[in-house]
């Protein structure tokens, strides 16, 4: 039976004009024409079950060619789950095999331990596995447009009239704040790059594997035994894990302690052990906390603060609270008592 028949004998329209056959037995079985990227499929998926509370499975009646699969990749792959690896991958042909060009060693590897993501595009795709190969091509040109990335210059400052003539600043280049290099070197040697946000490090470890990253060390766990320190940093974006092995952990156990900050210079890495991916560090140094100001030329007036005197609402010592307001030059402070 048709595909639009069955709908339209069941809901009166047909909301997909899906080209292709159904069938239906311990499962339902959809029998297509043309085939479905990872949206489209989820979303017919999603649609049949529920609509005859059965299982959903797919089937490709006619078979493609590898042709296909270069002409169309971008489509191909849109909502995979490792849709932003995935587009690192240039499909090529040659002598009649597929083959899958990379520009960027760390996609590589992480598609590469992931092939059954690509056996099933293709499978889906083209109605069978056509054999391919993977290459790494640094000449690639990738576009990276779609992933937003801050610019930073480094400044250096050499003043032969003043005594510390190493003195050194970076300044990020959106917001024009120094950030200071006097830090008490931990790991490797002094470094002067600028930190990404946690939060933004899926993003820019697809150009790249060598990171800066700084947070609050939250929680370490050392094994004595395998000498393994394990560390886990936050910045209030996200989180990330910095593990070490032999000397270097047993230095690093010795000189971070918990509540801690710290920048760090590494290599990020998939951990077969954790299952997750971790930075493995080369340069380490101990960094003040960065404190909280409130930079506004206009001051705010608040007018709805709470402390530890309303119950269940807040737990901010008073005095703490009329420090900071000061500190931030805030004029006014309305305290609400809440019993």
């Amino acid at each position: 039976m048709k595909i639009s028949d069955f709908l339209l004998s069941k809901l009166g329209f047909d909301p997909f004009n899906l080209q292709g056959e159904i069938e239906i037995n311990d499962f339902l079985l959809l029998k297509l024409y043309n085939p479905l990227n990872e949206n489209e499929e989820k979303s017919i998926k999603r649609f049949f079950s529920r609509l005859m509370k059965m299982p959903v499975k797919f089937v490709l009646l006619t078979e493609k060619d590898l042709n296909y699969i270069v002409e169309n990749w971008i489509d191909l792959i849109r909502g995979n789950e490792e849709e932003n690896y995935l587009r690192f991958l240039l499909p090529d042909i040659s002598d009649d095999e597929l083959l899958f060009r990379v520009s960027n060693r760390f996609a590589l590897e992480r598609i590469k331990k992931n092939k059954v993501i690509i056996d099933n595009i293709l499978n889906r795709s083209l109605g069978y596995l056509p054999n391919y190969e993977f290459i790494f091509d640094e000449s690639l040109n990738i576009d990276y447009t779609e992933i937003e990335n801050k610019d930073y210059e480094i400044i250096e400052d050499y003043d032969e009239d003043i005594s510390d003539k190493n003195s050194k600043t970076i300044v990020s280049a959106d917001n024009n704040k120094e950030i200071n290099l006097d830090d008490e070197v931990i790991l490797g040697s002094k470094f002067k790059k600028v930190s990404i946000p946690l939060e933004r490090l899926t993003e820019i470890m697809y150009q790249t594997s060598k990171v800066v990253v700084e947070g609050k060390v939250f929680y370490k766990e050392y094994n004595d035994r395998a000498i393994i320190l394990t560390m886990y940093i936050t910045d209030n974006t996200d989180s990330i894990t910095i593990k070490t092995f032999k000397n270097s952990a047993e230095k690093l156990n010795t000189n971070i302690k918990e509540n801690d900050f710290i920048k760090v210079e590494g290599r990020i890495t998939y951990d077969e052990y954790q299952k997750e991916y971790v930075i493995n560090p080369d340069n380490i140094i101990k960094i003040k906390p960065k404190e909280r100001m409130d930079d506004a030329e206009v001051k705010r007036v608040e007018l709805h603060a709470h402390s530890k005197f309303s119950a269940l609402d807040s737990v901010l010592d008073v005095e703490e609270l009329v420090k900071t307001a000061a500190k931030w030059d805030i004029r006014l402070l309305l305290l609400q008592i809440m019993r």
